[in-house]
């Protein structure tokens, strides 16, 4: 099995982590602390500190009503909005940078500097996170050649009235283990 490391934004994210992980992977998982720039230092010291690692972005996401709650996403296709510098394409009036994920999927993950609490245009199927897009930013700046996979746990439906409540209420089972191990093997 390859060299790896689990990064989760929340406390809570981390403890869940560590409970399905088996004992000799639980020092596998750090903490990178929620929205982009805390996400962006800690990984920026993680890659220092493990260059050979492969980094995999677990944690909670909100979604469009295409999904139910505990729905388990790896690696979507990831659209974000155009707060860095690489060419962009325009969806609507806005433009948006858009790079493609190993193994994307039919599903878009766009990243915003606040929590989404209604959904965007379109009809696309979407899940919304903030972390992810610091992470990769960083790779992509510091260790171009490290592997990045993201597993998301649907926590939430956007602008769903019931929204704050099933988010503080989310958990990461088994499901999201077994993705991991997909990843690594």
């Amino acid at each position: 099995m390859k060299d790896f490391l689990v990064l989760c934004a929340t406390k809570s994210e981390f403890n869940q982590v560590k409970e399905i992980l088996p004992n000799e992977y639980k020092d596998k998982v750090k903490l990178i602390g929620i929205g982009k720039v805390q996400a962006a230092i800690n990984t920026a010291a993680i890659i220092r500190d493990f260059p050979s690692a492969a980094l995999i972005n677990v944690g909670f996401c909100g979604a469009t009503t295409d999904f139910k709650i505990g729905d388990v996403i790896t690696d979507p296709k990831f659209i974000k909005d155009g707060d860095y510098s690489t060419a962009p394409f325009d969806v609507g009036d806005k433009a948006i940078k858009k790079w493609e994920i190993k193994n994307g999927a039919d599903i878009t993950l766009i990243t915003r500097d606040y929590v989404q609490t209604a959904p965007t245009a379109g009809d696309i199927k979407t899940i919304y996170d903030m972390e992810f897009s610091a992470i990769f930013e960083t790779v992509k700046s510091l260790a171009p050649k490290t592997e990045i996979h993201c597993v998301k746990i649907v926590s939430d439906i956007v602008g769903d009235k019931s929204q704050k409540e099933t988010y503080e209420n989310a958990t990461i089972d088994r499901r999201v283990l077994d993705n991991i191990l997909k990843i690594l093997n």
